[in-house]
């Protein structure tokens, strides 16, 4: 904004906002929404005059569209089928999907970038709308591995770009961790687990030993298994065996 400039407008299609001197001096300016398509925008200074305000001809300005947001999940497909995954993308409005690259990795952290594992299978260009998911089955090659989705870097530039996100960890959805030798499986999230890794809870009630592990929370009514209104800390042992002994309190 000019030294002498009281205001600013800010004009883009359909609207028009105004710019105080002071938002623009305090606040670093205004934020305003253009949509997800290219925008052009026009700043004009405003000027104090004798017989009233002087707006001065515009900058104009051009902000490029932004990305269409597809949501990728990958899910098992059958316990059956161990090895077989299904990548479910959606969009969040009709878009043209670009060239896709599944990689999978061995790494201990999920991969980042599409370098960062090894290329599982390639999806080409198709159309997706907001309604109808796109629905591509996989198979994974190696055990234990990270999956992950990722814009096939070997396409080029995309005529309509996208934000790509995995879904939310820590369900069943992607990155999927697979663990060797398992016979097991969570009836929650029907992950693969370890039979010589199960995770129990201690009761909280005395021990053999004459212990007792702290419960946390509120002490109330004793519930089923005798535990209270709090929650004994869990532990890990051994489900292949009898008893699941806390190393707690014994």
């Amino acid at each position: 904004m000019a030294d002498d400039a009281t205001d600013a407008v800010v004009r883009w299609p359909g609207h028009e906002r105004r710019c105080s001197r002071r938002a623009y001096g305090d606040e670093g300016g205004v934020t305003i929404t253009a949509g997800p398509a290219e925008t052009a925008v026009e700043v004009h200074a405003v000027y104090p005059q004798p017989g009233g305000r002087l707006i001065a001809p515009g900058v104009l300005v051009r902000v490029p569209a932004r990305g269409v947001a597809v949501h990728y999940r990958i899910r098992r497909i059958s316990r059956l089928r161990p090895r077989q995954r299904l990548i479910e993308l959606s969009a969040e409005r009709e878009t043209q999907l670009p060239a896709l690259v599944v990689v999978e990795s061995t790494g201990d952290y999920a991969p980042d970038d599409a370098a960062e594992g090894d290329t599982l299978q390639r999806i080409g260009p198709q159309p997706i709308t907001a309604t109808v998911p796109v629905r591509i089955p996989v198979e994974v090659t190696r055990r234990p591995t990270w999956l992950a989705c990722f814009t096939d870097p070997a396409s080029g530039a995309n005529a309509q770009p996208i934000l790509l996100f995995p879904a939310a960890r820590g369900r069943d959805e992607d990155p999927v961790r697979l663990r060797p030798g398992t016979r097991v499986h969570c009836p929650y999230c029907y992950e693969e687990i370890s039979e010589a890794e199960i995770q129990f809870r201690c009761t909280g009630q005395l021990s053999r030993a004459g212990k007792r592990c702290p419960v946390r929370g509120r002490r109330a009514a004793p519930r089923p298994y005798g535990l209270f209104g709090g929650a004994a800390p869990p532990f890990t042992a051994d489900g292949r065996l009898s008893a699941a002994r806390c190393p707690t309190c014994g």
